[in-house]
C-alpha cells in the first residue's frame, strides 16, 4: 500500500540518543507514523553496517545512505551510485602520492 506521507529522519540527536542509542520513545514515535500510513526514512552519510542498529530497533525498511549514494526503499535496493573502479584507484595514486589517507566504503554489511 502506498504511504500517505514520508518523514525523514537523521540519527544523530534524533533517532539516536548522545549514547548512540534508539530511546524507547522514538521507537513509539515511529510506530504512531506507521498507524498513520506515514512511512519513516532514515537519511544518513553513513553507510548500511553502521546502522544496523538502528533499522533493528526501529523495524525501519527504507534509508538514505552515504549521503544520497544508497536508496533503498521498504526493503528493497532503488537507487546505487558506484564510483567506477578505475577512478577510485586513480584517486588512490593521487591521495597516496601526496601522503593524504583515503578511506573506501560501501552498501555492503560487511
Amino acid at each position: 500500500m502506498k504511504p500517505a506521507g514520508i518523514c525523514f529522519f537523521d540519527l544523530d540527536g534524533t533517532l539516536l540518543t548522545s549514547d548512540s542509542v534508539v530511546a524507547a520513545s522514538s521507537v513509539q514515535a515511529l510506530q504512531a507514523l506507521r498507524d498513520k500510513n506515514i512511512m519513516p526514512i532514515i537519511a544518513t552519510g553513513r553507510t548500511l553496517c553502521e546502522i544496523d542498529h538502528v533499522l533493528d530497533a526501529t523495524k525501519m525498511t527504507s534509508v538514505i545512505a552515504m549521503n544520497g549514494q544508497y536508496v533503498m526503499y521498504d526493503g528493497k535496493e532503488v537507487y546505487t551510485n558506484p564510483i567506477v573502479v578505475a577512478e577510485i584507484k586513480a584517486l588512490y595514486e593521487g591521495t597516496r602520492s601526496q601522503g593524504i589517507e583515503m578511506a573506501f566504503y560501501t552498501e555492503e554489511k560487511k
